[in-house]
């Protein structure tokens, strides 16, 4: 029910005043967005001008840290000291393809775009990936799915950390 709604608001032009295509289809950027809770992970996307790579056809699986995530690093130079530039930092959320809970259950590592693979593991009943536990699963965009995970994933170091690997 909420992604139907998510498609509604943005299919009404509400958070862009540019008009839609009836059968427009929002992207994960547009996705993001209108959940609310990632608007940190997106603000270092546009740093970066990475944002725009998201909007294109894809498709991709974005392991986005939710907004609490970034509060829960003392200070994203930190963060990038440890990880290396803010770029290749957010390029270790992005795998290419269409990944699904389901999907991501059947592997035992994924991808990035940057940097070494990232186990993948179980928390729970959902995934952990890079060690970064899913708490919002499969939201789905026109070109790819979303995953809402509680931390950022930093690299070879995630590895260690990871659930269940």
């Amino acid at each position: 029910m909420r992604r139907i709604a998510i498609r509604e608001v943005l299919t009404e032009g509400v958070h862009d005043s540019a008009p839609r295509a009836k059968n427009w289809t929002p992207h994960l950027v547009d996705v993001m967005r209108c959940e609310g809770c990632y608007e940190l992970f997106l603000a270092a996307l546009e740093a970066c001008d990475l944002d725009e790579r998201l909007k294109q056809d894809g498709p991709f699986t974005v392991f986005a840290p939710m907004d609490r995530a970034f509060r829960r690093t003392a200070d994203l130079r930190e963060m990038v000291r440890h990880g290396g530039d803010l770029r290749s930092v957010l390029t270790r959320h992005v795998v290419r393809g269409r990944m699904s809970t389901d999907a991501l259950l059947a592997c035992r590592e994924v991808s990035p775009l940057f940097g070494a693979s990232l186990p993948v593991g179980l928390a729970g009943r959902l995934p952990a990936v890079g060690g970064a536990r899913i708490e919002q699963p499969d939201i789905f965009a026109g070109n790819g799915v979303l995953h809402g995970i509680d931390r950022i994933v930093l690299g070879a170091e995630a590895a260690v950390h990871a659930v269940g690997a």
